[in-house]
């Protein structure tokens, strides 16, 4: 999170938070180590490991803000807004932060609870709240005509491995990194409740970061 510019084949690579980076980082130190990162699978996914975490940090993986590149190749992965803030909501406020609030009081309170949270992750340089729920235009900019290829979080396993695997001219790894279902990201929203997120990340929407690929 957010990119990481690959200069040996002309490839910058965009991210955001719940967007499938994992899977994404996973492959992308494959690539440059020829070793698979992978803790346990104990919850039928995997997640990346910490020393896969230093080992691209010190590569140079930005967790920044949106940065251009001069790559001839710059993809990213986008999500449907309101579904990203369901996964957000269930990952970072249930399941990590073990804060018993339902999505329409964080949504009240949303400005509130993310100034709460003020312990600042040094390589975010922000909070890991702030940082995860912030709108995908902080992490992909405005203008969709800049990426060569945009893929939707569905394409992960398919396009996107399919276009890495061309690209980079090595077979990846089959691996799942998420599991949607345990997520349960098909909450029953209200329709203000979802009007309000929609609200939120107006600018997503603004800038085509839907879940419409191109």
């Amino acid at each position: 999170m957010s990119y990481f510019v690959d200069h040996s084949s002309s490839l910058a690579l965009y991210e955001a938070p719940k967007n499938g980076g994992t899977t994404l980082r996973i492959w992308l130190a494959y690539r440059l180590t020829g070793q698979l990162f992978l803790s346990a699978s104990s919850s039928s996914y995997y997640t990346g490991t910490a020393e896969m975490t230093r080992m691209l940090n010190e590569a140079g993986y930005n967790h920044g803000k949106f940065k251009q590149s001069e790559c001839l190749n710059k993809i990213c992965i986008i999500r449907d807004p309101v579904q990203r803030f369901i996964s957000c909501y269930m990952d970072k406020i249930i399941k990590e932060g073990k804060m018993n609030i339902s999505i329409s009081e964080l949504l009240n309170r949303f400005d509130d609870i993310m100034s709460q949270d003020n312990q600042i992750v040094e390589a975010y340089g922000t909070s890991k709240l702030d940082f995860h729920f912030r709108p995908q235009v902080f992490h992909f900019g405005q203008n969709k005509n800049y990426y060569s290829h945009v893929f939707t979080v569905n394409q992960i396993s398919t396009e996107l491995k399919d276009f890495l695997e061309t690209h980079w001219r090595l077979k990846l790894p089959d691996i799942h990194a998420r599991n949607s279902l345990e997520l349960k990201e098909s909450i029953d929203l209200s329709k203000e409740i979802e009007a309000k997120i929609r609200n939120i990340y107006a600018v997503d929407y603004q800038a085509g970061w839907c879940v419409q690929p191109w």
